[in-house]
């Protein structure tokens, strides 16, 4: 049944019906109790139903961003990603941006910048940290845990991108 709401709110259409019909909490609980390919199909339901705009709001007031920070340590790879993605949105939004601090987001993120050979999963940690930055607190913990070094040491990829979105992080923290 989670594979087949994954599918559906892939259409946009869907996904405020999808979300509407009070799907989140259930997938929220799943991150939280599912094994395997559960985690990976509710984790993809969600990020899926990003299409609609109201998702990110609905995922922070079913208590979704916890679960979410810590499948960015687990070990699925497709949980992992749909993760990064989503808390990259939620981070988007600056009302939702201190839940993903108090729940220790920053540092798996920071985390990512250095050993992650995808350059999309850097590119989505890089601009989560970006937003995060941007707010006091997401600053400080930046700082505190040592995150400074990786985003500079990203700016000199040659990527013209991924330069932009570490410099915009850098220049948040000072």
């Amino acid at each position: 049944a989670v594979g087949a709401i994954q599918s559906l709110a892939a259409s946009p259409e869907h996904a405020d019906l999808i979300r509407e019909a009070g799907a989140i909490p259930g997938l929220v609980a799943l991150l939280i109790a599912g094994t395997g390919l559960t985690t990976d199909w509710s984790s993809g339901a969600l990020r899926n139903l990003l299409a609609s705009d109201k998702t990110p709001e609905a995922i922070v007031e079913a208590g979704g961003v916890v679960p979410l920070v810590a499948l960015l340590t687990g070990d699925r790879p497709d949980a992992l990603v749909n993760a990064l993605v989503i808390l990259r949105n939620v981070a988007h939004d600056v009302k939702f941006r201190p839940a993903i601090v108090e729940a220790g987001g920053i540092e798996p993120l920071l985390g990512m910048l250095g050993s992650s050979e995808r350059h999309d999963l850097m590119m989505h940690a890089a601009t989560a940290l970006r937003e995060l930055a941007t707010e006091h607190e997401g600053a400080r913990r930046v700082v505190e845990t040592g995150g400074v070094f990786p985003l500079v040491s990203l700016m000199g990829s040659g990527d013209r991108e991924q330069e932009l979105t570490v410099a915009a992080a850098v220049w948040h923290l000072v």
